[in-house]
C-alpha cells in the first residue's frame, strides 16, 4: 500500500497527462470499490461473478485504453493490456466451472500490482526523458503549446 500511494504521488507530481490520467484511474478504482463495498457489503456475485467488480473493471479498461490510444507512451499500452486481463478473469470464472475462487482472486486481482509497477516505470522514464531532452509531446495529436 505504501509503494502504491509513493507511485501515485509521484504520478501525480512527476508525471505529465498520460501518467496523471492512469494514476486517476487506479483512484477512482479504489474509490468506487471502497463505494461498492460500503452499499453492497460483500458484493453482488452472479454465477460466482462478482457483477460489481467485473463493471469497474470494464469502466477502468475503457479509460485506460483511451489514454493507451492517445498517449505519446507505450507503457500505456501494456497498462490496459493488463487491465484487459483483470477483466477477462471475470469471464474465465464463467466459463471454466473448475475454477476456484483462489484462481478468480488472482486472474482478477494480480494484474493491478504490474499496473502499478508500469505507472511507477513509466513515470520515472517520463522524468530522465524530460530532464535529457527537455518538453515533448506527451499525447499523440497535441498542438506545439500543449508541450509538457
Amino acid at each position: 500500500m505504501i509503494f502504491l500511494i509513493i507511485v501515485l504521488i509521484g504520478a501525480l507530481g512527476w508525471g505529465a497527462g498520460p501518467e496523471r490520467s492512469l494514476a486517476g484511474i487506479l483512484i477512482g478504482l479504489g474509490l468506487a470499490d471502497h463505494i461498492y463495498h460500503a452499499v453492497t457489503g460483500v458484493g453482488f456475485q452472479i454465477s460466482g461473478i462478482d457483477v460489481g467488480h467485473a463493471i469497474l473493471d470494464s469502466i477502468a479498461l475503457l479509460g485506460a485504453l483511451a489514454v493507451a490510444l492517445q498517449a505519446n507512451r507505450t507503457y500505456t499500452l501494456w497498462f490496459a493490456s493488463f487491465q484487459l486481463i483483470a477483466l477477462l478473469g471475470h469471464l474465465g470464472r464463467e466459463l471454466v466451472t473448475g475454477a476456484g475462487q483462489i484462481v478468480y482472486a488472482v486472474t482478477t486481482i494480480a494484474p493491478s500490482y504490474f499496473q502499478i509497477g508500469l505507472l511507477a516505470l513509466g513515470t520515472l522514464m517520463h522524468v530522465r526523458r524530460k530532464r535529457r531532452i527537455g518538453k515533448y509531446k506527451s499525447w499523440r495529436n497535441c498542438s506545439p503549446q500543449s508541450l509538457d
